[in-house]
């Protein structure tokens, strides 16, 4: 059998948000797991660079499913969301300082170039952003149908023509 090579290091990108994406990491792991978490020897243990990236590609705005990038299962992540709470607090601060720099950008934007902005804001948060279109049906039927034994001979009459003349001899059309 041939064996693996081992797995390239993760090189991250050193940008202004990186700095910060690495901090938030960093604290998510220094709070360590929670004191009833289950341990899975099978399970990835987060590191500091998967963190890193997984919260910086937040931070530019993409959802968590898509920020996952193949750093790991979406399973193991959320396996790491909840046993490490500083994780979850990281991914809503990058979440936060996404939509905080999206506002400030719309904001600054000139007239008639704010479209771009406001769509991100409008996809990525429909629950705060997005149009919230209410429609009340608020009806109460008052008609009343009656079926009598008239309605349903006509019924049980229709129902017996339509079987007699649509008929399939299932052996005739396979034989």
């Amino acid at each position: 059998m041939h064996a693996l090579p081992p797995p390239k290091p993760r090189t991250t990108k050193v940008t202004r948000h990186t700095r910060a994406s690495r901090t938030l990491a960093g604290l998510a792991l220094k709070e360590g797991p929670r004191d009833n978490a289950s341990t899975h020897a099978n399970v990835r243990k987060p590191d500091i660079e998967s963190l890193t990236l997984l919260v910086e590609n937040i931070h530019h705005g993409l959802p968590l499913t898509l920020a996952l990038g193949g750093i790991a299962a979406e399973t193991t992540v959320s396996r790491w969301i909840v046993e490490y709470p500083g994780i979850a607090t990281a991914i809503k601060k990058a979440e936060t300082t996404f939509a905080e720099e999206t506002l400030a950008s719309l904001r600054a934007s000139p007239a008639g170039l704010w479209q771009r902005d406001a769509w991100l804001l409008e996809r990525r948060f429909p629950h705060l952003f997005g149009l919230r279109a209410q429609i009340n049906v608020d009806q109460t039927l008052t008609h009343r149908v009656e079926v009598t034994g008239k309605v349903c001979d006509q019924l049980s009459a229709g129902w017996k023509a339509f079987n007699e003349n649509h008929v399939v001899d299932v052996e005739a059309e396979t034989g």
